[in-house]
């Protein structure tokens, strides 16, 4: 039911934003996987003919195995401001964006949540209830060492080994995802 009402609330905020003319093409996400949080610092990129604003609601994800989401940062990276939401709870945080002069609009979007068991996630399905595939969409994932992914929902195009962690990208082009990216983990000693 959360999740419905989470794909509602994002789908009519979403509608709002088409009916002014503004378009999502992009996102370039930097995800860090720790024994009890996951961070996600996120880079969206949204285009526009004329001037327009429209609300956005970006959502967390929901699980049993999901705690709280804090820490929550919301940057216009296009005209240097901070960006307060509108209303924060369990579920998402809604805010206003605005594109002005400037045909692009670059917002970054970062927080934390708690990790309960041995699984975190990232989603990206709600792109479908923008009606058009991403143009271009960059995915990366920091795993220090001491954790070991099982499972990955998509499968990582690449991945690099250093003295610390693992990086694993992901890099699509006209990219419409049907499923969130979900990894499974296990710890394996420190």
């Amino acid at each position: 039911m959360r999740k419905i009402l989470v794909l509602l609330i994002a789908l009519g905020c979403m509608l709002n934003g088409m009916a002014q003319g503004i378009s999502f093409f992009k996102e370039n996400i930097t995800m860090k996987l720790e024994r009890e949080y996951f961070y996600v610092s996120g880079k969206y990129y949204y285009r526009s003919e004329s001037p327009a604003m429209m609300p956005l609601f970006f959502p967390f994800p929901q699980d049993p195995l999901y705690g709280r989401s804090d820490s929550l940062i919301i940057f216009d990276i296009t005209n240097n401001a901070s960006i307060t939401a509108l209303d924060e709870d369990s579920l998402g945080a809604r805010f206003d964006i605005e594109i002005q002069e400037d045909p692009e609009l670059l917002i970054q979007v970062s927080y934390r949540q708690e990790l309960l068991g041995n699984k975190a996630e990232y989603i990206i399905t709600t792109t479908q209830l923008w009606q058009q595939p991403m143009e271009q969409a960059y995915y990366q994932l920091i795993v220090p060492n001491y954790i070991s992914i099982t499972h990955f929902s998509i499968v990582p195009n690449d991945s690099i080994v250093t003295e610390l962690e693992r990086v694993y990208t992901w890099e699509k082009f006209n990219f419409m995802p049907r499923e969130n990216l979900v990894f499974e983990f296990e710890e394996v000693g420190r």
